[in-house]
């Protein structure tokens, strides 16, 4: 969630830096919403990770309630990185 708060609040010095002409107030505003875009993507590349693990190893032990476990987190980290 850090990410996304990151992202946003630099979303938001970029538009204000855009606005009011300060070239550097906007420069900061874009690395700040890279940088948190960024940390975002990575932490749903962790969860699309974990999920994929947790149903194979589901399938493999023919424990449904993991696959499916599994499968929910995967689709949360995959939705998570766009």
């Amino acid at each position: 969630m850090a990410g996304s708060a990151e992202e946003f609040k630099g979303g938001l010095k970029e538009g204000i830096g855009k606005l009011v002409g300060n070239e550097k107030l906007q420069a900061k505003g874009a690395a700040e919403k890279t940088k948190g875009r960024t940390k975002r993507r990575a932490g749903g590349l962790a969860k699309e990770v974990k999920g994929t693990a947790k149903e194979a190893a589901g399938k493999m032990t023919g424990n449904i309630d993991l696959e499916y476990e599994g499968k929910a987190q995967g689709k949360a980290g995959r939705a998570q990185s766009r």
